[in-house]
């Protein structure tokens, strides 16, 4: 990040307080236990069903305990009872023996008033072996009903059984389907790319969806025509293209290639008086519109007849390049406080030298040690495809000047804490999206057997989805270790309190990773995402180190949060004890999380319905 409200601290004194942000926002521009793991074999499921069937299940359990509890009391009341009748009946057996054995009159009478009150007190001995034989009785009973609540008990854990064993079959079903839409989705997309960028051969079946030009003519090396099933370019304008590849191929029916990638049908050729086909002195003047999209859009510049001064004053081009001239850098570079890192806006160039396509990314640092581990964590962890972060184009170890190495991505259009500044807490079906993203970031950065140790809103972007919906991604990975290793640097508000203490009394370069760490964090994001506000808002780096190793999170804290489902999770992950911390595994299964593929979701991002 680059903001001065939440900086990174280093590991080590000499380490800079905040790591680079290669998607930073630009200056001008979210009263319950823990819930336990799943048991083995078990999956856990969401929705009334399984709520009725744990109340069913604690139900029991209460009524259960209660007749245990109330046999116990009874059991020791007849004891007692038990006692005093012995007590009193071997008194009474004394009585008689000493009234019979008795020869003095004065003795005898004496004891003959002791044998009255003794009889008084026999009478209280009989009613005590009343009592306890309706004792005896009622415990009966009880025994009885505590039989009866054992059954429900086991009733209800066996119905329970059974609907979490459906559950999973529903799960593995779910995970089958799931696969193979993934697979068609992919599949798809590729066939996309394959027509935007010209990898591969054009089928005929990709044809029907590609741009037509018809009324066409030969300019040079491009074509000027009609366009029409242009994506964003409307049917009959005119266009020109950029240089074909092949302009000798160019006649009616065929598919021309651009050296931009960009592939026409061409149709009916423009003729001219004589009846050849037209060339550069045509009948008709073409709109100020390139290679698809108009010269107004700031996404694409591809001719050679364009002058490159009117790229550069819309694109505010730098008439700088890095990667041998492929791309082009943009606008002014974000710089990181340490100095050793720039972030920039860039296009790609084409054959010409010009800007193509949408911004990317180009992150610049002259710390070659950071952006190679950088790197290598983003092959890591989009490996499998699971996690939600930046696309990773390409890294350039060394550039011509030779003390700085490169890293070209996605580029959002802001990251995720200015968003929240800016609208406020998120809500809805927008923060369970922000929080799942953010899971199944960790769980991608986990399941490569490394731990963030940076998992905070600055470190995820904005972007727009295909079909216009807001979207969600993590960046900025230098800081990411393998589990088990040592910490390169932190994030104050970022770290546990674990860590916390650790920094405070060696530095913490000592301190061993776990996944606990990022869960924590975790933690700390959704209470951001939820209330709007950090959790430790208005507070500095350092004020933040040394309040955290005393810190307990009090219910004010789950309270904020509106959603007690997501309260509950917050709940889960900020447990100060890092052992008692859930694993990213059972956070996804966590009731608050979508279970299972959003099919909805993926057909209106990716097909615009």
């Amino acid at each position: 990040g680059t903001r001065s409200s939440s900086s990174r601290l280093p590991s080590s004194l000499s380490y800079a307080q905040e790591a680079d942000d290669p998607n930073a926002r630009p200056s001008t521009a979210a009263a319950a236990t823990a819930y336990p793991p799943p048991a083995p074999g078990r999956t856990t499921t969401g929705g009334s069903d399984k709520d009725d069937l744990q109340q069913s299940i604690s139900s029991a359990r209460a009524i259960l305990e209660a007749r245990t509890d109330e046999i116990s009391t009874l059991r020791s009341s007849q004891a007692e009872q038990l006692t005093k009748i012995s007590e009193l009946t071997a008194n009474l057996a004394k009585s008689h023996a000493g009234a019979a054995a008795a020869s003095n009159d004065d003795v005898k009478n004496n004891l003959i008033e002791s044998q009255a009150d003794l009889a008084q007190d026999l009478g209280t001995v009989t009613k005590l072996i009343s009592e306890v034989t309706d004792v005896g009785t009622k415990l009966r009973e009880v025994e009885v009903l505590r039989m009866e609540a054992v059954a429900a008990l086991e009733d209800a854990e066996s119905i329970a059984a059974t609907a979490t064993a459906t559950a999973a079959d529903a799960a593995n079903e779910i995970a089958v389907v799931q696969d193979a839409a993934e697979k068609v989705l992919e599949e798809d997309l590729d066939a996309v790319e394959a027509i935007i960028y010209g990898s591969g051969e054009a089928t005929a079946e990709a044809a029907i969806q590609i741009a037509k030009l018809a009324d066409w003519k030969l300019d040079g090396v491009c074509a000027t025509g009609r366009v029409y099933n242009h994506p964003s370019i409307g049917d009959g304008d005119v266009i020109v293209t950029s240089a074909l590849t092949n302009p000798g191929s160019a006649k009616e029916g065929e598919i021309v290639v651009t050296e931009s990638g960009s592939q026409y049908m061409l149709g009916k050729p423009q003729l001219n008086a004589g009846g050849q086909m037209g060339t550069a002195n045509g009948s008709f003047e073409p709109l100020v519109v390139v290679d698809d999209v108009d010269i107004d859009s700031p996404s694409y510049f591809a001719v050679p007849t364009l002058d490159l001064g009117l790229a550069k004053s819309k694109l505010d081009l730098t008439g700088e390049a890095v990667g041998n001239g492929r791309y082009l850098l943009a606008g002014s570079p974000i710089i990181s406080k340490h100095g050793r890192s720039e972030i920039w806006s860039a296009y790609r160039a084409n054959g010409y030298g010009l800007p193509k396509g949408e911004p990317l990314c180009v992150k610049l640092s002259t710390n070659m040690e950071a952006m190679s581990r950088e790197d290598g964590n983003y092959r890591a962890v989009t490996r499998n495809k699971k996690g939600r972060f930046v696309k990773h184009f390409e890294f350039i170890p060394a550039l011509s000047s030779g003390n700085k190495a490169a890293l070209i991505m996605e580029r959002g259009t802001g990251d995720l804490k200015g968003f929240v500044e800016q609208i406020g807490a998120l809500e809805g079906g927008l923060l369970r999206d922000a929080v799942t993203a953010a899971v199944q970031c960790v769980e991608a950065i986990h399941n490569a057997d490394l731990v963030w140790t940076d998992l905070k809103a600055e470190n995820f972007v904005v972007v727009e989805e295909r079909g216009g919906t807001v979207g969600f991604r993590g960046i900025d990975l230098e800081s990411a270790m393998p589990k088990e290793s040592n910490p390169v640097d932190y994030s104050p508000e970022a770290c546990p309190p674990e860590f916390a203490s650790a920094f405070l009394e060696n530095g913490g370069q000592a301190f061993i990773l776990d996944t606990s760490y990022d869960i924590w964090s975790l933690g700390t994001l959704i209470y951001e995402l939820a209330t709007g506000e950090a959790l430790f808002e208005g507070m500095n780096p350092m004020e933040i180190t040394k309040t955290l190793p005393t810190y307990q999170p009090g219910e004010d804290v789950f309270n904020a949060i509106p959603d007690k489902k997501l309260a509950d999770l917050v709940r889960q992950c900020m447990q100060v004890d890092p052992r008692a911390r859930p694993s990213i595994g059972q956070i996804a299964k966590h009731p608050y999380l979508p279970q299972g593929f959003d099919y909805s979701s993926l057909f209106r991002r990716g097909f615009g319905q």
